[in-house]
């Protein structure tokens, strides 16, 4: 599992979160060690890898406090009846990985700011 450093920024009325897109000089946050390995068990035997497209939330101290999943692009077609419990399990999985992770506090203008950001997690067999 891997979480992709390519940030995009939208914001979203009504949240104190910094919209990175406003600031081009922004130590961006980072992934602080490792984020847990979750692969789950029905897209592994049906052989689905996926790029989860998420927004997340980071609070000025580094914790994740929401994630909201935009999109689920599957690495091959899905029957059609597996499709919503392989989309689930990705959206669950993802949810619990980055949940659980702490990353570097984005910096702007030399202060510690909550930030909104969209960051891809991409799931590969091993």
């Amino acid at each position: 599992v891997k979480a992709m450093s390519g940030i995009s920024n939208r914001s979203t009325g009504g949240s104190s979160a910094v919209d990175l897109a406003f600031y081009p000089n922004v130590a961006p946050p980072k992934v602080v060690g490792r984020l847990r390995k979750i692969f789950p068990a029905v897209a592994r035997d049906n052989d689905v890898q996926a790029v989860v497209h998420t927004e997340i939330m980071i609070d000025a101290d580094g914790k994740v406090r929401s994630v909201n999943v935009l999109h689920v692009r599957f690495s091959k077609e899905v029957a059609e009846e597996l499709k919503s419990d392989i989309r689930r399990a990705f959206i669950r999985d993802t949810k619990k990985i980055l949940m659980s992770a702490r990353f570097t506090p984005a910096i702007i203008n030399g202060e510690k700011k909550a930030v909104l950001m969209q960051l891809p997690v991409t799931f590969e067999l091993e």
